[in-house]
């Protein structure tokens, strides 16, 4: 599956007559019962799934979503546990002997292909966030806050400011 086209602009900056909302995703006001996962996920996938629901992106997620999602995860689960194997056995031996890669590498890439399809439809990374019109936060600069930074001379930057870890993120 090929590329779904550039994010679009902000509603702020998109010209023309189409109008387009953006959908910014705020905190949950209440405690929302997470839905049970699937039976039989790995515990790591199991704990995703809790990441997922707990997450901004899973508050807009409704009851219709939960099939969607619940396949993801189901994949996500066969890839975990396909990875796990691939790496014991990268090599198998062919029909005649020779050395072949284990045809795992072959399931385990159609799976990618397909989470990345459901990944992208769910708004699981930042571009289809965006090509959904869903914003978390702000993280745009202004051509001003820009215009400023860059006549600032080295010596007047805040060195703290360029250190700054973001909240949630540990420095490496």
């Amino acid at each position: 599956m090929g590329s779904r086209g550039r994010a679009p602009k902000p509603p702020e900056e998109a010209a023309g007559h189409r109008k387009r909302t953006v959908v910014e995703l705020l905190p949950p006001s209440g405690e929302r019962p997470i839905p049970p996962a699937p039976s039989g996920l790995l515990a790591s996938v199991r704990a995703k799934w809790d990441i997922y629901w707990r997450s901004e992106v899973g508050t807009v997620a409704t009851e219709v979503d939960l099939f969607a999602v619940e396949r993801f995860f189901l994949y996500y689960d066969e890839w975990e546990r396909c990875i796990k194997q691939f790496r014991k056995t990268r090599y198998v031996e062919g029909s005649a002997g020779q050395i072949r890669l284990s045809p795992m590498a072959a399931h385990i890439m159609r799976l990618e292909g397909v989470m990345l399809r459901l990944q992208t439809v769910l708004g699981l990374d930042p571009m289809a966030r965006a090509r959904l019109g869903i914003s978390i936060g702000q993280a745009r600069l202004t051509v001003a806050e820009l215009n400023r930074m860059a006549s600032e001379s080295p010596d007047d930057q805040d060195v703290e400011a360029e250190t700054e870890t973001v909240e949630g993120w540990e420095e490496a």
